[in-house]
C-alpha cells in the first residue's frame, strides 16, 4: 500500500491484498483463485459504502452537477471513469432519484460504481464458473453515528458475524 500511496492513488488502492499465495489474483477477474472454486461465497456491501470515503465532500457545498461529477471521481473506489461518465451518471440518478440531495447522490453513485458494481461482478463471475452457491446482500441499516444518515462501509460486519448487540462506532 505504501508504494501505491506514494503514486498518489490513496484510497483508490484500497482492496484485497494480492499476495501471490492466498489471493494470487483479484477476486472479481476471470482468473480468480482456483482454490476458491468449491467454496460458497457471501458478498455484501452497504447502501452507503462511500459515505465515509466521501466525507470531505459531504462537509462542503456541492454547487452543481459538474462539481458533483468531479467530487464523485475524487472519492470513488474501484472505479476510475472519465469525468464525463460521472456527469452522465449524475443525470441518470437525478432522474431516477429526484429527492436525493447532491451529497446523497455523491454517496449513492460513489457506492454503486465502486463497491456495489464490483460485488455484482464478483458474484456473476463466481456463478458463471459453476459450483457452490453465491449469496449477495446489500445492508441498509443506518448507524447512529454520522447523524443516523448512513449505512457506512463495514457497518454490516458485526451483524454478518453474529454480533447484533452493535454499539455506536465511527463517531464523527
Amino acid at each position: 500500500y505504501q508504494e501505491i500511496a506514494k503514486e498518489g492513488l490513496g484510497f483508490r488502492a484500497f482492496g484485497p491484498v494480492l499476495d501471490g499465495i492466498v489471493i494470487p489474483h483479484q477476486t472479481w477477474t476471470p482468473d480468480a483463485p482456483m482454490q476458491a472454486a468449491h467454496i460458497p461465497m457471501i458478498i455484501g456491501t452497504t447502501l452507503h459504502e462511500a459515505a465515509y470515503f466521501c466525507s470531505d465532500g459531504l462537509k462542503r457545498p456541492i454547487p452543481g452537477d459538474d462539481a458533483l461529477a468531479a467530487e464523485i471521481g475524487r472519492c470513488t473506489h474501484f472505479a476510475d471513469f472519465a469525468e464525463e461518465k460521472y456527469r452522465q451518471l449524475v443525470s441518470v440518478y437525478r432522474r431516477k432519484m429526484p429527492n436525493l440531495s447532491n451529497g446523497e447522490l455523491l454517496v449513492r453513485i460513489g457506492t454503486d460504481v465502486g463497491m456495489w458494481r464490483n460485488a455484482i461482478l464478483q458474484a456473476t463471475r463466481k456463478i458463471e464458473a459453476g459450483g457452490p452457491p453465491v449469496f449477495v446482500y446489500e445492508f441498509a441499516w443506518k448507524t447512529p453515528s454520522f447523524g443516523g444518515l448512513w449505512a457506512l462501509h463495514g457497518i454490516d460486519l458485526p451483524f454478518v458475524f453474529g454480533h447484533p448487540d452493535y454499539s455506536k462506532a465511527w463517531d464523527d
